[in-house]
């Protein structure tokens, strides 16, 4: 969901302790390694339910997390995200979030080929939304 994307980009682009955390910026699906730490996110599902027979609402997954050099950045950048998103609110156009919360957390590291160490940590965020 395009909207839905776009308001997450948008809300967590705008708030100033994050980009003070992750001033490599907030991305979709993944980040350039040269401006780290920063924010990506990506939807990881989306399930419809129904109400007689018409769209009631739709259930999202995305991951959003933080990468960083080392860990501990990468957990302070996860925990303002966190503080940003659980519960809160975003404005995806033409639809009305109902919910949104994190449901399981993502934290593991990875080492590229010339030898750094890549901390990717976050969690996966359940949305639900209805049509406008």
């Amino acid at each position: 969901m395009k909207a839905v994307s776009d308001a997450l980009n948008v809300k967590l682009s705008a708030d100033a302790t994050l980009t003070a955390l992750a001033p490599g910026g907030v991305h979709a699906r993944r980040a350039p390694l040269d401006t780290l730490p920063a924010v990506v996110y990506t939807k990881q599902s989306g399930r419809e339910h129904y109400t007689l027979k018409q769209r009631a609402y739709r259930a999202l997954v995305y991951l959003v997390k933080a990468i960083a050099q080392t860990q501990a950045a990468g957990q302070s950048a996860d925990e303002r995200i966190d503080a940003l998103l659980s519960d809160g609110t975003i404005t995806p156009t033409g639809q009305t979030v109902m919910r949104i919360r994190r449901t399981t957390d993502v934290e593991f590291s990875e080492t590229a080929a010339e030898g750094r160490v890549y901390w990717h940590v976050g969690a996966l965020y359940a949305i639900e939304v209805t049509p406008g």
